[in-house]
């Protein structure tokens, strides 16, 4: 990464998660942020000024996928600390979803109560095996 870090990014909006994240990447290898060429909100705002730019950024795997096999832009061989992304919603109090919305809301549910089940197991499996 010390080697990249001089090279134009693009980055999301300052105080934006996932600009957090890559601040915390750097400051963790003893750099500051990267210096941002353009900041950009969406992935293939993102995308496009990697392919019809000589600048480097942060994909998700699933949005570079297509891209990489296609040639145009490469992933960089960096080793990065594993971290988790938080899956989740707001609304405001007055929200009246669609029933798309509904149908994604139920699946966030139901799958933070699966995860919290899961935790719940692993320690309790803990809590019985422990001295």
């Amino acid at each position: 990464l010390q080697d990249l870090h001089g090279l134009p990014w693009v980055l999301t909006a300052v105080g934006s998660i996932p600009r957090v994240r890559i601040k915390s990447i750097f400051s963790d290898i003893g750099l500051s942020e990267p210096p941002c060429s353009v900041a950009a909100e969406s992935h293939s705002a993102i995308r496009g000024m990697m392919i019809h730019g000589d600048r480097i950024s942060f994909l998700p795997h699933e949005q570079a996928r297509y891209d990489e096999q296609n040639g145009t832009i490469c992933r960089l061989s960096v080793q990065l600390p594993d971290f988790k992304v938080d899956e989740g919603y707001i609304v405001r109090a007055d929200f009246l979803p669609t029933p798309a919305i509904e149908k994604l809301i139920e699946f966030l549910e139901e799958r933070a109560k699966n995860i919290v089940q899961r935790k719940t197991k692993e320690v309790g499996y803990l809590s019985e095996n422990s001295p």
